[in-house]
Order: C-alpha cells, then sequence, then structure tokens
C-alpha cells in the first residue's frame, strides 16, 4: 500500500477573529494567509509560520478557548524560539505531555505546546 501525505490544518476557535490576528501575526509572527470578512472584520482567516504551520482561526464566541496544537521543532530550531519568547516577553509555561513543552496560551486561552522533535 502506498504511504498517505494527509495534509491537514488545525481550527482554533476565537471570541474575536481581529484581535487573535493581532495575537498571532505580532505576537508570535505568524502572517495572515488569507482572510473571509464580514463588514470589512476577519471572521475566518488563516495564519501560517514557517512553511508547515498553518492555523485556521474561526470567530464562534461559544467555542472558543477549547482547542491545542502540538508543534515540534529541531533542537536548534526549539532554542531559537525560546530566545525570541524571552526577548518579546512572550510569557510560556514550562510543562510536559510525556517530555518537556513549552505552552503558550492564546487571548481565548487555545494552546500551542512546542517541544523538541521526538522519534
Amino acid at each position: 500500500m502506498a504511504t498517505e501525505k494527509w495534509y491537514t490544518r488545525p481550527v482554533f476557535f476565537v471570541t474575536d477573529a481581529e484581535v487573535s490576528y493581532e495575537f498571532y501575526t505580532r505576537t508570535l509572527g505568524f502572517t495572515e494567509a488569507w482572510a473571509y470578512r464580514e463588514e470589512d472584520r476577519r471572521r475566518v482567516l488563516q495564519v501560517n509560520r514557517g512553511t508547515d504551520c498553518e492555523l485556521i482561526l474561526n470567530q464562534t464566541p461559544e467555542k472558543a478557548g477549547h482547542s491545542r496544537i502540538f508543534v515540534s521543532l529541531e533542537a536548534d530550531e526549539l532554542e531559537n524560539f525560546k530566545t525570541e519568547l524571552a526577548q518579546n516577553k512572550i510569557p510560556f509555561e514550562h510543562t510536559s505531555w510525556g517530555y518537556p513543552m513549552l505552552a503558550i496560551r492564546d487571548p481565548d486561552g487555545n494552546e500551542l505546546f512546542i517541544s523538541n522533535v521526538v522519534d
């Protein structure tokens, strides 16, 4: 059987897509790939970081704050990201999910768990 290659884009439900846009682009260094707008305000958008991290932010207040994504970085990338967090005074917590991770929470409480690549 041929190996399947799945393409995924997780969705974080947020209270206000404009606030989330600011957090992900200005605070965490993501870029906007596209956005759906109503009344000239973002309602759904995709933000990317690098070539392999895509995240959809969907303004659905009643579902906001209950999502989590796991991001694995090579050791040097993780160290560079930690330095970036410190330099920009971005709050994070040390946590564990069977191995050490950094936890970053967006304004709604959605979580990005970031770790070193685990074999």
